[in-house]
């Protein structure tokens, strides 16, 4: 015969959350599994970093052949389905590495026939201002920009001037000229970004041990 609990011997709301609670605590699968999880997708994301940079080579993947774009550029949505709504980020301070671009100007690392190693700078000491730097060897190429944030994933861009060095020798002339980023991901260490003209740029953050290559 069924005996039927009678309302006093219900658990209270009180009995019934401490009943739960030693149950997760009991549960070391539980209590393992998310953590786990987001340690797997960090590594997936990090794997995926490296790849994009591996495949795009030391000229910044302008001499990679179609098919290696569209290979490295189905990687880059990848990473750019991680992060749906990209933060706001200070940029003040930090400077980066160009990886990988589709820009066929000094932007993208080609000055004429020729592709160099190029860096952004956002100096400490001038908010709103960066330097894209151009390294050619013996030729360098600094262009000094300013931007301001109109959204968390937009920044408008305004060239003021750039200045070419050659040894000892420097000129220094004005570039007019303007656009955005709209930024597409952003994390502690990568950047992924397209200009008004449709170029993808995927920038590394250089860390205070790295030595140029």
């Amino acid at each position: 015969m069924l005996k039927l609990q009678t309302p006093a011997s219900l658990p209270t709301p009180l009995e019934h959350a401490a009943s739960n609670f030693r149950w997760h605590a009991r549960s070391p699968h539980r209590a393992r599994c998310l953590p786990v999880r987001s340690q797997a997708k960090l590594s997936q994301l990090k794997d995926i970093k490296q790849k994009i940079t591996q495949l795009a080579g030391p000229k910044n993947g302008l001499d990679r052949s179609p098919e290696q774009k569209q290979e490295i550029e189905g990687l880059i949505k990848q990473v750019e389905a991680k992060q749906r709504s990209p933060k706001k980020t200070d940029l003040l301070g930090t400077q980066w590495h160009l990886a990988y671009s589709t820009s066929q100007q000094s932007s993208g690392g080609k000055l004429g026939p020729f592709i160099g190693w190029v860096e952004q700078e956002f100096p400490a000491d001038q908010p709103g201002k960066y330097i894209n730097k151009l390294d050619l060897g013996l030729l360098k190429a600094n262009l000094l920009a300013e931007y301001n944030y109109v959204a968390n994933n937009k920044i408008n861009v305004k060239f003021v001037d750039i200045t070419f060095s050659l040894g000892p020798f420097k000129i220094n002339r004005p570039f007019t000229n303007s656009g955005f980023w709209d930024i597409t991901y952003v994390d502690d260490d990568f950047r992924i970004l397209y200009t008004n003209k449709s170029n993808v740029f995927v920038m590394e953050k250089i860390q205070a041990t790295r030595i140029k290559s």
